[in-house]
This record gives structure tokens, C-alpha cells and sequence, in this order.
């Protein structure tokens, strides 16, 4: 017979991990294999300076808090083997910058999958998805492409403001003469 405490404990995990992943703006699924315990800090820290949460959980307890996921199938798929989650409440793409970052150094974490703001992505989609611009850098770059025509119509007025009273000065002085 099974130890009740065992069985809550158990319940305890499964639920935080649910919670965990109905808050988070994306959830990447990796492979830790051959990762040392000196490389897995490592990570995590560059994790924490993205705010980052980075755990290691059992795949029965993934897939049983994961159940009324739309994406079930999909992430059930991905829980073979070691499985640890990369999450995110902020900055979705964050995880995969900071893997793709400690990939060219240690060629490891294995990204599985992700799902990110509810859509699910394969390890070819992360891979895409680490390439974008995080997003303060979009919307700098959107703020800079709408910022750009205004102030060349600025200048463009500014210009022929210049013009307009350099040609009343010189008919002023013309006139003088």
C-alpha cells in the first residue's frame, strides 16, 4: 500500500507544475544529458539574469500536470529520457537566447520542444524562434523605423524654414542698400 505522504508530495509537484506552466509566457523542454553539475550552474545562472526559472522534474510528473494541455500530445512526445523545463514569465524567447548562447559553448542543452505563449514548438521551431530579437529590441527597432520619417520632416521643414529667412534677410538687406 502506498504512503499517503509520498502520494501528497507527489500531488504537491504535479500541481506546481501545472501552475507553473498555466502562468508562464513560454516553457522550453531540454535534454540535460552529459551536462555536469559545473555546466548545469552555469546555465542556471545565465538563466536567473533572464529571469529564468530552470527545474528538473520526473516525465510521469510532467505529463500528468500537462494533461488538459492542448499541446499534450505533442509535449508527451518530448518526455523521453531527461527532461528538464526552462520557464518564463516574461520574456518568452529569453531561454532560447541564453541555450543557443551555451550551445556554441558546450554544444549541450538537447532543446526538445517549447510552448510558447500556448503555441507549441519543435526543436527545429526553438532554433528559429533563438534567432529573433528579444522584445525590447523590436520595439526599439519599431520606435526607430516609425521615429525616422518624422524626423526627416523635420529636418526637411527645419531646412526650408532656413531657406525662407535667409532669403527674407537677404531681401532686407538688398532693400537697405
Amino acid at each position: 500500500m502506498s504512503n499517503p505522504k509520498i502520494i501528497e508530495g507527489k500531488k504537491r509537484v504535479i500541481d506546481e507544475i501545472a501552475r507553473k506552466f498555466e502562468k508562464a509566457s513560454g516553457v522550453y523542454f531540454t535534454d540535460f544529458k552529459g551536462m555536469n553539475v559545473k555546466q548545469v550552474n552555469e546555465m542556471r545562472r545565465e538563466f536567473d539574469k533572464e529571469e529564468v526559472e530552470y527545474k528538473i522534474y520526473k516525465n510521469n510528473y510532467i505529463s500528468f500536470a500537462l494533461k488538459e494541455d492542448s499541446n499534450y500530445d505533442k509535449i508527451n512526445k518530448c518526455l523521453i529520457g531527461n527532461t528538464s523545463l526552462a520557464i518564463t514569465y516574461t520574456d518568452p524567447i529569453a531561454p532560447a537566447r541564453v541555450m543557443k548562447d551555451f550551445n556554441k559553448k558546450y554544444k549541450l542543452p538537447f532543446v526538445k520542444a517549447a510552448v510558447i505563449e500556448g503555441k507549441f514548438f519543435d526543436a527545429v521551431g526553438v532554433k528559429a524562434i533563438a534567432n529573433l530579437p528579444s522584445k525590447d529590441e523590436l520595439l526599439s527597432q519599431m520606435v526607430a523605423g516609425i521615429q525616422a520619417p518624422i524626423s526627416g520632416l523635420v529636418f526637411t521643414l527645419g531646412g526650408i524654414m532656413n531657406n525662407f529667412v535667409n532669403t527674407i534677410d537677404a531681401i532686407k538687406q538688398k532693400n537697405e542698400k
